[in-house]
């Protein structure tokens, strides 16, 4: 397999590598820059280079105005008076964007049995995460309990651009707004018709085209048990998404044990028993929602989520030795093992 081009998933900042027997010249061209809490990348095939100051300005728009609507750590944003305005009886105006942002988190909600829900702030700070303390000892199920009484995307109202939350409830948009965003930056790039672009915000990339004349864009899959190493890499193009998920990227030391910062909306806890999970989908925020809902139900819930969602495909790994790479057949499709994992491959499910 050639290896030019590989873009790593579910990094801080995604590193596009260079493989055997690529040349400079002909390498994407990409301008990366920080925005929503991570880093966004635009890259665009050397021989469309005159593209890139186009297709960035455009990404940075959109990716700046969705922040500016739904991040919760603005006061003024739309979801903030949301959260404000939360059991006192008032709606609140929304932007379309906000709206189908709302709409889709309640799909997602619904079709994933609850475990991906975006009113679970409550639990996520309590355990340490997005700006709450680190508690000292684990909490007690009665504390888990009044915490998780305030969710549950069921106390959301729309109505006529306009949303009201239960008494308590607060939305984080940290699942699914990443990407939202990819999604509408991809569609208006689009427009004009480019024959390659990656789009990737924080590790939720969507692929258009090729990186390099018939060549697919190949992004790789991180091995969850070491940071530096790829287990293998998902070729895509004609406008395919991808988003990982996984015990690494941010956890919190609780009496000498490690705590991933992934909540199981339906219990309170944080979920024990994956190391990562990759998405594939047709568009970047169902990637980006079921890669959360996937983490959360594991490998014995897989088959459920992949029946009602027969675009998307799954690639997970457990929390355990020796490594084991479960993966869906329509995921097998796009990925290739690195020789050393191939015997470690499990097909799943449909």
């Amino acid at each position: 397999m050639n290896w030019y081009g590989i873009v790593s998933t579910a990094t801080v900042m995604s590193l596009l590598l260079t493989g055997c027997g690529s040349k400079d010249s002909e390498s994407p061209v990409r301008h990366e820059w920080e925005v929503m809490g991570t880093f966004a990348a635009v890259s665009v095939p050397a021989e469309e280079r005159g593209n890139t100051n186009s297709y960035v300005e455009t990404a940075r728009s959109v990716m700046d105005e969705v922040n500016r609507l739904v991040t919760v750590y603005s006061p003024k944003s739309e979801i903030s008076r949301l959260n404000q305005a939360a059991g006192t009886g008032d709606s609140v105006s929304i932007s379309p964007v906000t709206e189908e942002l709302l709409k889709l988190s309640i799909r997602y909600g619904k079709m994933t049995g609850g475990a991906f829900d975006v009113t679970i702030f409550p639990l996520i700070q309590l355990w340490g995460f997005n700006g709450g303390d680190i508690p000292e000892f684990v909490p007690a199920p009665a504390t888990v309990g009044a915490a998780k009484a305030k969710t549950g995307y069921d106390g959301l109202e729309l109505t006529n651009g306009a949303a009201g939350l239960a008494d308590g409830a607060t939305i984080d948009f940290g699942g699914i707004a990443k990407g939202y965003a990819v999604d509408i930056c991809y569609d208006r790039i689009m427009t004009d018709e480019p024959s390659g672009v990656m789009i990737d915000l924080g590790g939720n990339i969507r692929c258009g085209g090729y990186a390099r004349k018939k060549t697919p864009w190949r992004v790789g899959v991180r091995n969850p048990f070491n940071r530096s190493e790829l287990i293998g890499v998902v070729e895509l193009t004609g406008g395919m998404a991808i988003a990982t998920s996984g015990n690494y990227e941010r956890f919190v030391d609780i009496e000498g044990t490690r705590y991933a910062h992934i909540i199981d909306p339906r219990t309170g806890y944080p979920v024990h028993g994956m190391a990562g999970v990759t998405v594939l989908s047709q568009t970047a925020v169902e990637a980006d929602a079921l890669s959360t809902a996937f983490f959360v139900l594991g490998i014995k819930g897989a088959a459920d989520i992949l029946e009602r969602f027969p675009d998307s495909y799954v690639l997970l790994v457990p929390d355990k030795q020796p490594i084991e790479i479960h993966v869906s057949p329509g995921f097998g499709k796009y990925f290739q093992a690195l020789p050393q994992y191939k015997d470690s491959v499990i097909v799943i499910g449909r």
